[in-house]
């Protein structure tokens, strides 16, 4: 279990950015806007991208976006040579422009374009030259998708307008042809398995402290599902909480992997409404929250008197305060 103090000590520190940890997650959702007299929608996600040709920011709303991620105001200056011989590469430009449009149709265009009026972070496709020169050596292993990006999920393609990150940093309705433009710069740039190796998967320790964190034993009578149909947790408030398989994986990010395979039970809180504080009825639904796991109509199953279950609480997504095993009543 991790101590609610040391969760707010390490929430407070400039590394969770603009809205990351600050302000509560927003699930994804779909949003919709009539454009040129055509409905076109988006998915409100880190992950997500709306149709084809349209751009990103103009259906959905970044601000939700930056409550999934850490974000950091990072402007770079450019590293183009004007006399770049690939600036005369039609081939080279004609690619450039087809991966720049696929971005500005995805949630990338929340944190990399300047376009917005806003401040960007590492890299800004509105760059005049070749605006994936100023990634780093890690940001092209994560966009060639040779270093995992899977903190940031993952939606199907069918669900995403056709839209696939699953080998790829960054959606496309092509991600061959997305992760052979990368590879060309990942080459090109000499980099090697083993500097990919040394980078760390993108997602940091927060991503492997929610990953890696081992259960602990539920202090009887104190966490778990009591005896009188409450499930107890230590920690603070929460917005998320789980009963789960003893042996199932900690939840970890949506819309991919934030809802294990046999979750018995799912309570989440909105985003708009305060944190539920330690006691809830098991099977209820409190005001500002919804049964996630089963779906709404349905009635939590009861638990089997003697087996053992895993309670998974966090205070947010990747922030975990209660994970332990304990014995249905």
């Amino acid at each position: 279990m991790w101590k609610s103090s040391l969760l707010l000590l390490s929430m407070a520190s400039p590394l969770f950015g603009q809205g990351f940890g600050q302000k509560p997650f927003v699930q994804p959702y779909l949003k919709c806007e009539t454009i040129d007299g055509k409905e076109v929608c988006a998915n409100v996600s880190i992950s997500g991208a709306t149709h084809p040709g349209y751009y990103f920011p103009d259906v959905a709303v970044c601000e939700d976006v930056k409550t999934q991620r850490p974000f950091w105001p990072l402007p770079v200056d450019t590293k183009t040579d004007p006399k770049d011989p690939r600036l005369q590469d039609k081939a080279f430009m004609k690619e450039l422009a087809w991966v720049t449009n696929q971005t500005r149709s995805t949630a990338c265009t929340c944190c990399h374009d300047s376009s917005l009026g806003t401040s960007y972070a590492a890299w800004d496709i509105s760059e005049p030259l070749i605006w994936t020169d100023q990634l780093t050596e890690r940001g092209v292993a994560i966009l060639a998708g040779e270093l995992s990006s899977a903190s940031s999920g993952v939606f199907k393609k069918e669900d995403n307008f056709g839209f696939d990150r699953r080998i790829t940093g960054i959606p496309s309705t092509d991600p061959e042809r997305m992760k052979a433009f990368f590879m060309n710069e990942f080459n090109r740039r000499g980099i090697t398995q083993e500097m990919v190796d040394s980078y760390g998967d993108f997602g940091g320790f927060i991503f492997d402290r929610a990953r890696n964190q081992v259960p602990t034993l539920c202090t009887p009578e104190e966490e778990g599902l009591l005896s009188n149909g409450t499930v107890a947790w230590s920690g603070g408030p929460a917005r998320y909480v789980y009963i789960l398989p003893a042996l199932a994986p900690n939840p970890l990010v949506p819309p991919n992997s934030d809802t294990p395979e046999g979750t018995v039970w799912r309570l989440n809180v909105d985003h708009r409404a305060p944190a539920l504080e330690s006691g809830v009825t098991y099977g209820g639904i409190p005001q500002g929250s919804y049964q996630a796991v089963p779906v709404a109509d349905q009635v939590a199953p009861p638990l089997v008197s003697g087996q053992v279950y895993r309670l998974y609480v966090l205070k947010d997504v990747l922030f975990p305060l209660t994970n332990c095993f304990f014995k249905a009543p």
